[in-house]
């Protein structure tokens, strides 16, 4: 097979690196072994130590790979020409001393009373956000004066990545360190590292997953093994397909691969046939599309060669596969008749279902790029180096710059419509930049983490906070079915099995608010096929993007990056859906805890043919029963200058005080300012959900305004969060005075929240 070319070079200074992580495997091992006997013997939480506050002692040699490399000898290879080590030593580093710094800023980390911020004091050599600013500059030959003499003792020493949860398996290196053998600590790190590989033939392949790249992933070869996985799936998985609604229209593809012809057909007078699907990145306007002028002569042919790369590729590909028919939006939806747009969108959960496989042009941002195209051309350069195997035969494994040690994600991972198209697909073929990858429901290892087959590079999927959720567990979401009572509220006795198909909607929601949609308004068209699914399988009712039988904890929602307010109308306030910014949701209230009472919540769609799709404006009105307090938003400072966090001040009147406390805020949009009569009248919170612990109180609610002048209807501005002692501050001249307060005991008040 032809793989990226890669110029290695090794030598004997560099052969000195060998990465023996055989320890780190023996005490996995141990550790299972030791956990395995204490479930047996009922001892697990048996003899437990008392939290300590003394100085860590852990070797951090142990949490790596630690090479019989000095400092010196690490300068003398590179002054000798060692390519590895110039790599390193040229590459900017920053010393321990560096990163607790910036990390003071945010918490406390020399206090060993400030138990969290103590416990990052090793661990924060590992947070890219205290690393500062990039300081190319910085090599390791200018930064030596201020680590001191003690530099000379230290052993090179490397932060290793392991990919599939095995020990010995490197995925990367996330940075080179200098490791002292006094203090036993990590003094200074680089800030970049390498990618790892093992070539098949080398005694490492054993243990080390990843491959060299392939080359070419539209060469014969590869397309012969696409065929071969698409076959071998078909004739010995058990992945169906789902038998719903056809697309209105397909293009045929007929002609050799020299020689493709595409044109239009009628799913009506073809009947349920195969099809691939495709997902791609459109990039800009398609300057070839299906319209009402070009539908007709569309039906006896479509030019092929002014078809856009991505669309020539989706073409070959399938023919490959053997497929005979393709679903491309641009060119089987009449892109300028709105009500076809409605009826098409409306069956994306059946089209994409219905599918064969789902082609993933991954790769690419545009359609104008394709993604048949030769993958890294040109040579790179790597180095290899020694490694130690579970056997203790010495292999060997490559490392090798690219753009980067984490990978960035793909540019279909940007795209929120590509979410919904991958999780209602059978079985996907992908095309990345580093691999194809062929995913279907029989290759998931565990949980999300779908493995699938590829043609190198890496093993598992590449997970990020754009790609966290790989497929829809059914088998969870109809579950659910069975935890819900006549009232439409989870049983309490099966409150865990109805927390995990809810957990799994909240994953995917936060999955597909991290991507970008071209139209924010778009925001609930592009999940409504998986609401779809999640609706008619749990049989619990949808509104708005949350559900009837948690909707006091889906109120609860907060965004974590605010935007602007949207300027069109994309839900009603109290709904995830109105605003945009990447959403995040709590813990899962049980029915106790819920102390608001919904009294009625109604959301219509635009269209009466898309139920799940776009809310029509102005329909979506929640009236509620709760416990309301006046309140006033305001800012807290942060340790770092000039960083600002949102709070609320809660007023509370008893018989004969008035007092305040504060509680967490999260606003909803950014700059979400009252005008100067809203100002002064405040902002009403209203509590959804109450808990105890001991003394403390634990509450969570919505900060609301009026939401007109006649002060009829309020909208949600954010939520606060409040978590503390039954006590506020009295509203009075001089210093503060604390009091008992139980906030929140007056009469539930009717709101309306639009």
């Amino acid at each position: 097979m032809d793989v990226v070319q890669v110029q290695t070079h090794s030598c004997d200074q560099c052969q000195k690196v060998i990465f023996d992580l055989r320890h780190e495997f023996e005490k996995t091992v141990k550790a299972l072994f030791d956990l395995k006997d204490k479930l047996d013997k009922g001892t697990l939480y048996a003899n437990l130590q008392p939290e300590t506050n003394q100085e860590d002692e852990t070797n951090m040699a142990e949490k790596g790979a630690l090479f019989d490399v000095t400092f010196g000898e690490l300068c003398t290879g590179a002054a000798t020409g060692c390519q590895l080590f110039n790599w390193i030593m040229d590459d900017e580093w920053i010393s321990r001393e560096t990163i607790h710094s910036l990390a003071q800023k945010d918490m406390v980390i020399n206090d060993p009373n400030e138990k969290l911020g103590w416990s990052f004091r090793n661990s924060s050599l590992w947070v890219d956000q205290w690393l500062g600013e990039p300081c190319p500059e910085n090599t390791l030959l200018k930064i030596r004066p201020s680590l001191g003499e003690s530099l000379n003792q230290c052993r090179l020493w490397a932060s290793t990545h392991q990919d599939t949860g095995n020990p010995l398996d490197i995925g990367f290196i996330r940075f080179f360190g200098l490791w002292d053998p006094v203090t036993q600590k990590i003094v200074c790190r680089t800030r970049h590292g390498f990618q790892a590989f093992a070539t098949p033939e080398d005694p490492s392949s054993s243990t080390v997953s990843n491959r060299p790249i392939a080359r070419y992933p539209g060469s014969s070869t590869n397309l012969v093994r696409i065929f071969s996985w698409l076959n071998d799936c078909q004739e010995h998985h058990n992945c169906k397909t789902m038998l719903g609604v056809m697309p209105t229209r397909l293009i045929e593809i007929t002609g050799t691969s020299e020689t493709i012809s595409l044109r239009l057909r009628q799913t009506e007078e073809l009947g349920r046939v195969p099809f691939a699907a495709l997902s791609y990145c459109w990039g800009g306007e398609q300057p070839m599309k299906c319209l009402s002028s070009n539908i007709v002569s569309y039906g006896t042919a479509i030019p092929f060669e002014k078809q856009l790369p991505t669309i020539k590729d989706a073409a070959k590909v399938c023919q490959g596969m053997g497929l005979q028919y393709l679903w491309i939006d641009a060119l089987c939806i009449i892109q300028d008749d709105s009500n076809d747009k409605s009826i098409e969108i409306a069956n994306m959960t059946s089209i994409y279902g219905s599918a064969t496989v789902t082609i993933v042009a991954a790769r690419s941002s545009s359609a104008t790029e394709g993604f048949l195209g030769e993958r890294y051309p040109g040579p790179r350069e790597g180095a290899v180096v020694s490694y130690r195997c579970i056997d203790g035969e010495l292999g060997s494994i490559t490392l090798i710059k690219l753009d980067d040690v984490f990978e960035s994600v793909e540019p279909i991972d940007e795209r929120g419509w590509a979410l919904q198209e991958r999780l209602l697909s059978s079985r996907i073929i992908e095309f990345g930049s580093r691999q194809t990858r062929w995913i279907c429901p029989e290759t998931t290892s565990s949980g999300f983490s779908l493995e699938g087959f590829t043609d190198g590079w890496r093993r598992n999927v590449n997970f990020s906070s754009k790609r966290n959720t790989e497929a829809l567990d059914l088998e969870n979401i109809r579950t659910a079915k069975s935890t819900i009572d006549f009232y439409g509220r989870p049983r309490n006795s099966q409150f865990k099995e109805y927390s995990k198909a809810i957990k799994h909607w909240e994953k995917i929601c936060e999955t597909f608010t991290q991507r970008a949609l071209t139209l924010s308004s778009d925001r609930a068209l592009a999940v409504s096929g998986i609401a779809q699914i999640f609706a008619e399988l749990s049989g619990d009712q949808y509104i708005a993007g949350l559900w009837k039988s948690c909707f006091h904890s889906g109120l609860l929602w907060k965004i974590e990056h605010r935007y602007p307010q949207p300027t069109a109308y994309q839900g009603p306030s109290w709904s995830w859906l109105s605003v945009n910014g990447p959403v995040k949701f709590g813990r899962i209230c049980r029915p106790s805890e819920c102390v608001a009472e919904i009294l009625s919540c109604e959301a219509e769609p635009a269209n009466i043919t898309a139920p799940y799709g776009l809310i029509g404006e102005g329909s979506g009105r929640l009236v509620l029963a709760a416990r309301t307090a006046p309140g006033v938003r305001t800012k807290a400072p942060l340790r770092s200058p000039g960083k600002f966090v949102d709070r609320v001040m809660i007023l509370g009147f008893g018989k004969s005080v008035v007092c305040y406390t504060t509680a967490e805020m999260y606003c909803d949009v950014e700059e979400a300012e009252f005008n100067e009569q809203e100002e002064a009248a405040g902002c009403l919170v209203a509590e959804i959900s109450r808990s105890n612990d001991g003394d403390q109180l634990i509450c969570q609610g919505l900060v609301l305004r009026w939401s007109s002048p006649e002060r009829k209807t309020y909208s949600r501005v954010g939520r606060f969060s409040y978590d503390g002692d039954r006590k506020g501050y009295l509203v009075k001249d001089g210093p503060p005075t604390e009091v008992e307060f139980d906030w929140f005991t007056n009469e539930p008040t009717v709101i309306e929240i639009i």
